[in-house]
């Protein structure tokens, strides 16, 4: 009898000192919402779990943490330092050490470039726009560089015997100036053009001719590049210029237009996929032609590298019809 008694106390006691388990078996519920801003990702984590309080939440970048928040709301901002595209998640923990994450979400950030406040540079000169791009030292003498919207001059600077200059950009433009919405049928050199792609500007844009006034030589300036495509027996060649662009607010523009062929002039294709701040931007215009009878003519706008002492190419009459 002082057996069974002794065994059955064993049991009792073991029953009293074995671990319970916790009440709450549920993991939390996180779903995450990611959104750009200017170029920083804004994290929002949503957490429920009827059970148990929430202990903390950890954000994750490409499958590393981040950032942790312990309370509501669950927010946190990723300033990133370059453009490219990241996968976030987020986890959660509740206070009885069950945890609960989200689903992934992809974000593509695109930073908005520095706002412009000058341009410096070399004037050149170019018997043609072919590839490979053959220039030759200014030989045009002293003179002025201007920028002008629309026929309107709303800067000057000094352009040296060599053809170095610096160009000041005005802060502001005059409203007499020139402004038309931030849609691709505004980046064509033609009318008539119909969107075929929704707009995503919000933004009014003013075109600017950076010119060379000197005694020999005079006319619109513009980095250029020039590069060879498409089969070798009937090469094509694609121009890139580099445009000053004014904007009223930062915008992102993404659109797309055709503009009909009219007498003497082919039909043209217009891509526009870039992002502006208030004030100047540089941006890049690609042309080419889509075959070689020259039938539609291709300009695609996209954002171009800050300029820093470049070469600017004193344009030969063949480019100068896309400034306007």
């Amino acid at each position: 009898m002082k057996k069974l008694t002794g065994l059955l106390l064993v049991a009792l006691l073991s029953a009293c000192t074995a671990p319970r388990p916790s009440a709450d078996q549920t993991a939390p519920r996180v779903s995450l919402t990611v959104g750009g801003q200017g170029g920083d990702a804004v994290l929002t984590a949503e957490v429920v779990d009827p059970e148990s309080a929430i202990e903390r939440v950890v954000f994750y970048r490409d499958r590393q943490p981040i950032a942790e928040d312990t309370t509501a709301p669950y927010t946190y901002t990723d300033r990133l330092s370059q453009d490219g595209s990241y996968e976030y998640q987020a986890y959660a923990w509740n206070s009885a050490g069950i945890k609960g994450w989200s689903a992934s979400q992809n974000l593509n950030i695109k930073k908005l470039p520095e706002v412009l406040g000058s341009v410096s540079g070399t004037a050149v000169t170019a018997q043609g726009l072919n590839s490979p791009l053959v220039t030759a030292p200014w030989d045009g003498g002293s003179g002025s560089v201007t920028l002008r919207v629309g026929g309107l001059e709303v800067g000057r600077g000094e352009l040296g015997a060599d053809g170095r200059f610096t160009l000041g950009l005005p802060k502001t433009l005059p409203q007499s100036a020139t402004f038309r919405p931030g849609t691709a049928p505004s980046f064509a050199p033609v009318e008539g053009c119909t969107l075929t792609a929704p707009s995503l500007s919000q933004t009014d844009l003013a075109f600017a001719e950076v010119g060379a006034q000197a005694a020999g030589r005079s006319g619109p300036l513009s980095p250029v590049t020039v590069s060879v495509y498409g089969p070798q027996i009937a090469p094509l060649t694609e121009q890139a210029f580099r445009v000053l662009v004014y904007a009223t607010r930062a915008a992102v523009m993404g659109s797309e237009a055709t503009c009909p062929a009219s007498a003497g002039a082919p039909a043209v294709k217009v891509s526009v996929q870039a992002s502006v701040v208030s004030g100047w931007n540089i941006l890049s215009l690609r042309a080419s032609y889509s075959d070689s009878a020259r039938s539609q003519l291709n300009l695609v706008w996209s954002n171009a590298p800050a300029l820093s002492d470049a070469q600017w190419v004193l344009l030969p009459a063949e480019a100068r019809a896309f400034w306007r």
